[in-house]
């Protein structure tokens, strides 16, 4: 066998196995794509978004701090924390420590996924300057959590002489991102709930998800003795949203913007995830975008 046409043969083997990537996994999706149709009134909210984990030079790592505000603000991230002895501005604060299952870590991952996202995603989609997908997006997460926070822990190796992070901020904090609503502004003290009404986006999509009563609004990690309405919408191609209740799946929509009665007792929570196309009740390419802690309705 002469050295082109090995060459040859690999590089058709690494462009199925590309292929293949881009579309696993398949899955076969019983879903109940209706839902109310009535009009619903929108909560005034606050959206604070912020990077948890952030590892710095305050440690002992590399990174300049000025790169790590400047990516913050670039990105439209609110805060970082991170291992800062103190709070520096408004934009960087020491991180308290979260129990170990809230925190969607990707060192936990088997170091086999990476190196298979990283040759079948990363390589060929910076070749085509198109962005990646992060490597959680590829996880399906069948059983929702009562506290999902994005941990951002990448490591800088090295900051050079003319003020280059390698790998970059940018890099680290990617396209994951935390997000926090509120009614009311943030004050200098963080709320003692903000990680257990976090709602966790894996990529960059802006999707709403809240509950409204009568009586009131409900936001996710909240809870109502009222029964509740609640909405999701995610105005993006080939969406899939899932809802649970009590963790147990109770419906799966295609559509983009989804209203669902909540009138029994229970803890109700989404994910929302796209799809790259499908065939009949086949799904392709499926990629997790959006985790969220349930909105509780308790019995009297």
């Amino acid at each position: 066998m002469n050295i082109r046409k090995a060459i040859r043969i690999c590089f058709s083997v690494y462009l199925w196995g590309v292929i293949l990537y881009q579309i696993i996994p398949v899955k076969l999706v019983p879903y109940t794509s209706y839902s109310l149709k009535e009009l619903y009134p929108y909560p005034f909210l606050h959206n604070y978004t912020y990077a948890y984990d952030v590892r710095s030079s305050f440690s002992g790592h590399a990174g300049s701090i000025k790169n790590l505000l400047k990516t913050l603000k670039e990105k439209g991230f609110d805060f970082a924390l991170g291992d800062f002895p103190e709070k520096v501005g408004s934009e960087l604060i020491p991180k308290p420590k979260l129990p170990e299952e809230c925190v969607l870590l990707g060192e936990n991952l088997p170091l086999t996924l990476f190196v298979i996202h990283y040759l079948f995603e990363v390589v060929p989609k910076t070749l085509t300057r198109s962005q990646a997908d992060g490597v959680l997006t590829r996880l399906n997460w069948e059983i929702p959590a009562e506290c999902y926070v994005v941990s951002h822990r990448g490591r800088i190796i090295l900051t050079t002489f003319f003020g280059i992070d390698i790998p970059s901020y940018n890099c680290i904090l990617s396209k994951g991102k935390n997000v926090y609503f509120s009614r009311d502004s943030l004050g200098e003290t963080l709320p003692s709930d903000i990680f257990f009404e976090t709602v966790a986006f894996l990529e960059d999509k802006e999707i709403k998800i809240f509950g409204y009563s009568e009586r009131s609004f409900y936001l996710p990690g909240e809870a109502t003795f009222f029964p509740f309405h609640l909405v999701v919408e995610a105005d993006m191609k080939n969406p899939l949203v899932f809802l649970y209740k009590d963790k147990e799946r109770i419906g799966i929509y295609t559509r983009r913007r989804v209203l669902f009665a909540a009138d029994d007792p229970g803890a109700y929570s989404v994910i929302v995830m796209r799809y790259k196309f499908k065939l009949g009740i086949f799904y392709f390419g499926i990629r997790t975008l959006v985790l969220s802690p349930p909105i509780s309705y308790l019995s009297m």
